[in-house]
């Protein structure tokens, strides 16, 4: 869990938007489309993968969210659909400074 946490931790600190998503999840497409609609490209995690799953599987236990999608914008977590798509929560995000490594590390509770 260590690896797969550190792993998180560079994927978020690397990209402005992560999204943990299943092709079939309809959530999951729509939060896609909404991101992609306010003129942005998500680094997309496609949680049916093997390293996908893992890295999912890690986000969900140490923040306890359950299901898909899970978004994070500038090494923050945002939630699943339904909170990204709220009116202004969004933009709010964007509007942030990108989180340092070790806030990130702090969120994924990653120990030194």
């Amino acid at each position: 869990m260590v690896e797969t946490q550190k792993d998180l931790a560079d994927i978020l600190e690397k990209n402005q938007i992560v999204t943990m998503t299943l092709k079939a999840c309809p959530n999951c497409v729509k939060v896609l489309e909404f991101i992609e609609k306010k003129g942005y490209a998500p680094k997309n995690i496609d949680a049916a993968t093997s390293d996908g799953a893992a890295l999912k599987k890690t986000a969900a236990e140490i923040l306890k969210a359950e299901g898909v999608p899970l978004v994070f914008i500038k090494g923050r977590f945002v939630g699943g659909c339904d909170k990204t798509t709220s009116e202004g929560v969004f933009d709010t995000y964007m509007s942030k400074a990108p989180s340092t490594r070790e806030e990130i590390e702090r969120l994924l509770k990653i120990r030194k």
